[in-house]
């Protein structure tokens, strides 16, 4: 079993992943996105928000999720890069690598 630590630090780096795919060559990477935003789902919605160790940290965590399925739509629902939404990737990834460093397991 992956641990939430694990789960937050891999979301960051999927993040990351997509956020290159769509400024560096969006039309041929579509597929490997779409691949990596199932796999960041599907880590998202196993991830036990209770072991987030602040108040702080869950509400960040609950404020990606809900940003998430907007950044996801609009990236898939498009068929030109956005490099706004990519730069809000980047800053997501960042922000989630941060929380896995407050997580202990």
């Amino acid at each position: 079993m992956t641990s939430n630590k694990n789960k937050l630090l891999d979301i960051g780096m999927n993040l990351t992943r997509i956020a290159n795919w769509i400024t560096e060559d969006y039309s041929t990477k579509l597929k490997r996105i779409e691949i990596f935003f199932n796999q960041t789902t599907n880590d998202l919605n196993s991830l036990d928000e209770k072991a987030m160790p602040t108040h702080y940290s869950k509400n960040a965590l609950k404020r990606f999720k809900y940003e998430y399925t907007l950044l996801k739509s609009a990236i898939l629902n498009t068929s030109q890069p956005n490099d706004i939404i990519a730069e809000r990737m980047l800053t997501w990834g960042n922000i989630l690598t941060h929380k896995a460093s407050l997580l202990h397991d």
